[in-house]
């Protein structure tokens, strides 16, 4: 195992060309972001954790996820329509026994999740691209997190110079902001990556 953080994230990038491999991937959204999740979720591996991502496209992110954390769960939620459909479920196979996939709406799946009770240890909401789908969407989150569970947001700063309706940036803000004092705010850049406490930390 190697003990230098920066060695360590950049072991684990290379394996992920080999998680990767044979796979019908047509984008590449997850690599480059591979180190930031390493240094930022190392610690949940090893652990029996449940992942929930919301948006899983190709399926990219899912496979990352279940390779770096062996013992975990996720259940993806998309459309997951015509090509999008079939290239998802080509490169999850052989995951079936860890992957739930639920085709639809996410705010329909998501309240149907809290009318279940289900809760999860890291929680990924990469669909919403406008504010208040956004805000929706990371309420409804928050109360499937489990307290010290990761709640993280792609695209925070994604449709600059669009009206504040039209990104998911403002939805992000005003989340955050109801929520002070509740979660420790671990990154903000492109990205957002928070910890469900009830207390408040510094940035990062």
């Amino acid at each position: 195992m190697l003990n230098d953080s920066t060695d360590f994230a950049k072991g684990v990038q290379e394996l992920s060309v080999e998680w990767f491999a044979g796979k019908q991937f047509t984008k590449d959204w997850t690599s480059k972001k591979i180190a930031r999740w390493v240094s930022l979720l190392k610690h949940l591996q090893g652990r029996e954790i449940d992942i929930l991502e919301v948006g899983s496209f190709e399926g990219r992110s899912a496979v990352f996820l279940l390779n770096f954390f062996p013992l975990a769960k996720i259940t993806c939620i998309d459309f997951f329509k015509g090509e999008l459909d079939e290239r998802f479920d080509f490169n999850l196979r052989g995951y079936e026994g860890r992957l739930e996939k639920r085709r639809g709406s996410a705010i329909r799946h998501l309240d149907a999740l809290q009318e279940s009770e289900r809760k999860f240890h890291l929680i990924y909401l990469d669909a919403a691209k406008y504010r208040d789908p956004a805000l929706i969407m990371s309420l409804m989150a928050w109360s499937l997190l489990h307290q010290n569970g990761i709640l993280f947001w792609d695209d925070y700063e994604w449709g600059k110079g669009r009206k504040p309706e039209d990104r998911p940036h403002d939805g992000i803000d005003i989340f955050l902001d109801m929520y002070a004092g509740k979660f420790d705010l671990l990154l903000k850049d492109r990205q957002v990556f928070i910890k469900k406490t009830n207390s408040a930390v510094a940035v990062a």
